[in-house]
């Protein structure tokens, strides 16, 4: 037998399914930090805009609620004249602290501050983009990257991003030897391919300072002579700047930023030089 009310019931049910997105009602997807060397942050990502520009970190902390999954091409957002807060949950896993680096990598972005939020404290801002110079930036990297210390269990993550370009956010969190291993390979690339003048050099076995010096002065003898290129002789100089093991950084971000600052510190000490990184900050 026909039943109107048994029928209404069903048309009420339908529409409703259709009228509220699965989304709507579905947990936030919590990003699993575990040993993989690579992983991908967008699938994790919920968006807030403040068109203001004048939301702090504790006033989107108030209005997580009010976070939406990104509904396009994850990490394409388009022109944004708004500031865009991103927000992610973390599930670290292990008993300690993971060493992590947040890559974001898209050079024409302005700022971007980045906070990470566990049992109701804030970290201090790491703040990132091509409007600082890269010296005060706080990795020496081409996409712009931040060291992480992610202690194991539940955190958020907090990005705010402004910029006047096409908001593209491709954003990774690697390894601090996955991200070392990536930017080696892009500096060398860049060098050979186009005309970037520093490379990384990896040296496993370097036992003590005197190993270390050797091994620049073999670099250093290698550019004393012109190179032929094309038939043409091209004078080329070489600074080195070095930093060891666990003296001058435990992590392999803190070592290849230290031995950055060396290499600055040679190139204004005369050039075709070899620097330690202590030197460069004694």
């Amino acid at each position: 037998m026909f039943s109107w009310n048994r029928f209404a019931r069903r048309v009420c049910l339908l529409l409703a399914m259709l009228l509220c997105p699965a989304w709507a009602n579905a947990a936030p997807t919590v990003l699993q930090v575990d040993g993989r060397e690579r992983i991908a942050v967008w699938p994790a990502v919920t968006l807030l805009a403040d068109p203001s520009h004048r939301l702090g970190i504790a006033d989107v902390l108030a209005r997580r609620a009010e976070f939406a999954p990104h509904t396009g091409t994850p990490g394409n957002l388009g022109r944004h004249a708004a500031a865009l807060w991103l927000h992610v949950p973390l599930d670290v896993a292990g008993s300690g602290p993971q060493q992590r680096v947040l890559e974001i990598d898209y050079p024409s972005l302005n700022r971007v501050e980045v906070y990470v939020v566990r049992d109701g404290q804030v970290s201090a801002p790491q703040v990132l983009g091509n409007d600082l110079v890269f010296s005060a930036r706080p990795l020496p990297s081409r996409a712009h990257s931040a060291p992480l210390t992610l202690q194991a269990g539940r955190s958020e993550l907090l990005i705010r991003v402004n910029t006047h370009s096409s908001m593209v956010l491709p954003i990774t969190l690697r390894t601090t030897d996955g991200f070392l291993a990536v930017e080696s390979a892009t500096h060398l690339g860049q060098g050979v391919l186009l005309g970037g003048d520093e490379f990384v050099v990896l040296a496993g076995e370097l036992i003590d300072d005197e190993a270390a010096l050797r091994l620049g002065e073999k670099l250093l003898a290698a550019f004393d002579e012109p190179f032929n290129i094309l038939g043409q002789r091209c004078n080329v100089g070489l600074t080195i700047g070095y930093a060891m093991a666990p003296a001058d950084g435990n992590h392999s971000f803190d070592l290849l930023k230290s031995a950055d600052a060396a290499m600055y510190a040679g190139k204004r000490a005369g050039r075709h030089c070899m620097h330690r990184a202590v030197q460069a900050s004694a």
